[in-house]
């Protein structure tokens, strides 16, 4: 899989939301990856309140092998030991404020942990997006250009052995696509509230799924008079507006992304603004076949992705939330079943084990997540790095 990564072309994420760019002399691939870790500055970020953590970061550009131009930030802690290298997926429509804000921050987390950190992001999703790449014509874009061509370019630039794969919600669905030619990269997988049959224990969405594919059966409407995006930051949007209801803890609607008052008020309005973002139109109808179906399949329905499962032999983390709306555990615990890897755990943060209710988001960003699920995530690849 072809991939490059210009010297001195790098696209940073300034405090005003925009990116620039500076142009360098083209060089061989290995002298590219080796003139680009020469040049980072030392930063310093926060890990959660009163915690921070030093370490350089670079951005690097990831072409795929059908020509899009993908974008990731990697960061290396400074000071204390390199124990391993993790690969960070974001969810639908998602970017890489999922997993980093400037209040709390689960890759700084990793960072301070020792890990180097990858956090990528999809075509037509946050830098990728501002770099050129489309959104997504279908789900199979991610599954069979973007994570193969993002895995290779971070082993590369790794270069000291297998790297974790840890994705959120989709993220961690399309982990469950990889066949061995990828598994051999990787040192395990983690998959946080990534479902592999969407909707199941949610009889809402399932419900509403099954009409709404019984009904995409009986009248086809023509791709040219659909949409290409599908804005998901104007969904966050009206989140946002409505949270006088979304987040008081009176509230029991089984459809919202979050446990009512599980984040600081600040921290949740910052995850909607910035973490929202776009992805194609046409992963609404494969969302709604899925569910509808039950099936994990292919747009085409000619390809089942629950296959590869089979054959997924690397060590496996699955985390879930036990007021997770979304991705009920129920909607995870089939690829845990179906998974043949010797080492696999499944968690579900909650009531009974943490004293406290956990829903989608708040797995990463809850004010409870640093003492409980980040140690989790963070012990279980220690043990199993090197």
């Amino acid at each position: 899989m072809k991939w490059c990564m210009p010297t001195q072309l790098s696209f940073w994420k300034d405090d005003t939301g925009g990116s620039r760019a500076a142009e360098g002399e083209d060089l061989g691939e290995r002298d590219r990856i080796l003139a680009t870790r020469g040049g980072a500055r030392i930063r310093q970020g926060v890990v959660d309140t009163g915690r921070t953590v030093r370490f350089r970061r670079w951005l690097h550009e990831v072409a795929t092998g059908d020509g899009k131009d993908l974008v990731m930030t990697r960061k290396r802690p400074v000071g204390r030991p390199v124990v391993g290298a993790v690969m960070l997926v974001h969810g639908l429509g998602q970017n890489r404020w999922s997993w980093t804000l400037p209040q709390r921050s689960l890759e700084n987390y990793l960072v301070s942990q020792g890990f180097e950190t990858y956090n990528v992001e999809l075509r037509g999703h946050g830098l990728s997006g501002a770099l050129g790449s489309p959104v997504p014509r279908t789900f199979e874009d991610y599954v069979q250009w973007d994570v193969p061509a993002l895995i290779e370019a971070v082993s590369i630039l790794w270069g000291k052995g297998r790297v974790f794969y840890v994705g959120h919600s989709l993220g961690g669905s399309l982990s469950y696509c990889l066949g061995p030619e990828h598994q051999e990269k990787l040192a395990g997988i983690v998959s946080i509230a990534g479902p592999l049959h969407m909707g199941r224990g949610n009889h809402i969405i399932q419900n509403a799924a099954r009409l709404g594919y019984v009904a995409g059966r009986m009248v086809r409407v023509p791709e040219k008079y659909l949409p290409t995006t599908l804005h998901v930051d104007h969904m966050g949007f009206l989140i946002r507006q409505a949270l006088f209801f979304l987040d008081h803890k009176q509230n029991r609607l089984p459809l919202q992304l979050w446990h009512p008052r599980s984040m600081e008020r600040e921290i949740l309005m910052e995850r909607l603004s910035r973490g929202m973002d776009r992805t194609g139109f046409s992963m609404v109808r494969f969302l709604v076949d899925w569910a509808g179906t039950g099936r994990f399949k292919s747009s085409c329905g000619s390809v089942d992705f629950e296959a590869p499962l089979a054959d997924l032999s690397v060590p496996l983390l699955f985390i879930n939330g036990d007021r997770d709306y979304a991705v009920p555990p129920s909607a995870s615990l089939g690829a845990f079943q179906q998974a043949k890897s010797p080492d696999k755990t499944f968690e579900v943060f909650g009531k009974k084990t943490t004293g406290k209710h956990f829903g989608h988001l708040d797995l990463i960003y809850g004010r409870h997540a640093p003492q409980t699920v980040w140690p989790c995530l963070a012990d279980w690849m220690k043990e199993r790095a090197g």
